[in-house]
């Protein structure tokens, strides 16, 4: 701090690791940690009535891609397939599913694995970010503007397996900037609020491959074609690129009113308006493996260039009831929407890039938030219920015999249940917390392309069951600080349809 107007913060975190998983084909350990980050916080206040904060922070990442266990997609029998041809889930590591070279990892092993190529995935990433604060009289006006630029090159043994089945690639360069405005009221009256503006664009360079079946080219070689391509039979290497670029400008206001002492009602609109498009191909041609360096793109498929608008209102409206000082109860009714937009990656038809709508979301929620007994206990309940609305969904579709996995608005969906939440300290330096969570979920309306019918189905990664807990027991030790005892659980139930 100098004088009271100027401070500086800087902090930095570096994580190395070596490799948990062995690589039994090249006896290397990989899946390692290697990066680091850094950040700086400069605050300025030249008098009272004006703060100004720049952040500016970075990293890079050098470590290995994540290597998967291997998991065979295609049945050696009928019996074994689901509706679309693949691999019923039952079977996935047994040896009635396999790769398309007949290999299936049985070990179950977690740690180790057959990788034919010890795959990288450095990352480089900058930030930076300027908060302008000015307090003028009855009203506050503040100023956020933000940059960000972050770029990649993974290279990983996508089929995770002995064999050259699979190579992916996936080159990205990207870049952001956001512009906020809000002008907010400072007074001890009825009603306080807040209206504002802001202004966002992005844009994605991607430049990927797969390289596909590279075991077999030998098959295919010929003094006509000495690189044993052949896309008809899917032995390729196929490279993809596109630009994708979004504009979106918003208002909004959030506004609360004092109906009377006890009670409190809350208003929040936002109007959005979103441009997006895309500029994608695909082409096929020999390249080296490395991923950086290729050679000029040669049967370019389906060049494709389009782009989409949309117009959203969004919004909130609640009451706030204080029952006494200790003990809120409130209910509220809000309406979000996930943007739609263009899903990239390797595409042979144009339907797999071809652009998904806005999802929708409407919750209705209702609650109690709680201290007792002179604030030693805090209970917060809430009850919830969630109706989507053109849920963005991915889906694996077998399209000319490739599994392909595509972005639609598959389905609507419900999502309802109820969460309680206790933390407690009974006595000085023990603090003991419990959270439950009931949840029930379901796809509404989901035939997907195979044709197979998940309505009924419960959304993934939604346990019906959750409960979990904590206790902390700290002490002081004079003249050295303090120590401290403690134990958490959780348990999570499986989804039950």
């Amino acid at each position: 701090m100098i004088a009271n107007k100027l401070a500086l913060r800087v902090s930095a975190v570096l994580n190395k690791q070596d490799g948990t998983t062995r690589n039994r084909v090249t006896d290397d350990m990989v899946n390692d940690a290697d990066n680091w980050a850094a950040r700086a916080i400069l605050v300025y206040q030249p008098d009272e009535d004006l703060d100004i904060t720049l952040n500016v922070n970075g990293g890079q990442n050098r470590a290995d891609a994540r290597h998967f266990q291997q998991r065979g997609m295609l049945p050696v029998a009928v019996e074994f397939a689901d509706a679309s041809g693949l691999c019923a889930p039952a079977y996935f590591n047994t040896s009635n599913c396999t790769d398309a070279f007949g290999y299936v990892d049985t070990d179950g092993d977690p740690h180790s694995g057959d990788y034919n190529l010890n795959g990288k995935e450095p990352v480089d990433v900058f930030g930076t970010s300027g908060t302008i604060g000015w307090d003028l009289s009855s009203v506050s006006l503040t100023s956020i503007t933000a940059y960000n630029d972050t770029s990649r090159e993974t290279l990983e043994d996508t089929d995770s397996g002995p064999t050259s089945l699979v190579h992916g690639f996936y080159g990205a360069d990207y870049q952001q900037y956001s512009q906020e405005l809000r002008l907010a009221s400072r007074n001890d009256g009825k009603l306080s609020w807040i209206v504002g503006g802001y202004y966002y664009r992005d844009r994605v360079d991607d430049d990927s491959y797969f390289d596909l079946l590279r075991e077999i080219r030998p098959l295919f070689m010929s003094p006509d074609n000495p690189s044993g391509l052949s896309p008809e039979n899917y032995v390729m290497l196929a490279r993809y690129q596109y630009r994708q670029k979004v504009r979106t400008g918003a208002v909004f206001g959030q506004f609360d009113y004092s109906v009377a002492d006890a009670l409190t009602l809350h208003l929040g609109l936002r109007q959005t308006d979103e441009q997006r498009s895309i500029d994608y191909s695909t082409a096929l041609d020999e390249s080296v493996l490395d991923g950086i360096d290729f050679a000029v793109p040669t049967d370019p498929r389906f060049p494709y260039f389009d782009s989409m608008k949309a117009s959203d209102v969004s919004g909130n409206i609640g009451l706030d009831y204080q029952i006494h000082d200790e003990m809120l109860a409130y209910v509220k009714v809000s309406k979000g929407v996930k943007s739609g937009g263009y899903g990239g990656g390797l595409a042979f038809q144009v339907e797999e890039i071809e652009p998904f709508d806005d999802e929708q979301l409407i919750d209705y929620e209702a609650g109690l938030k709680s201290e007792l007994f002179e604030r030693r206990v805090r209970l917060n309940l809430a009850a919830f219920y969630y109706d989507y609305s053109d849920l963005q969904v991915f889906t694996l579709v077998n399209r000319g015999g490739v599994p392909v996995q595509a972005l639609t608005n598959a389905s609507d969906a419900r999502v309802y249940g109820m969460e309680a939440e206790l933390q407690a300290r009974p006595m000085s330096g023990l603090d003991v917390s419990l959270g439950l969570g009931v949840l029930r979920s379901e796809y509404r309306n989901f035939i997907a392309e195979s044709g197979q019918d998940y309505s009924g189905n419960s959304l993934p990664a939604a346990p019906e069951l959750s409960f979990n807990g904590a206790a902390v027991y700290e002490w002081p030790v004079e003249g050295i600080g303090s120590f401290f005892v403690g134990s958490d659980f959780s348990y999570q139930s499986k989804n039950l349809s």
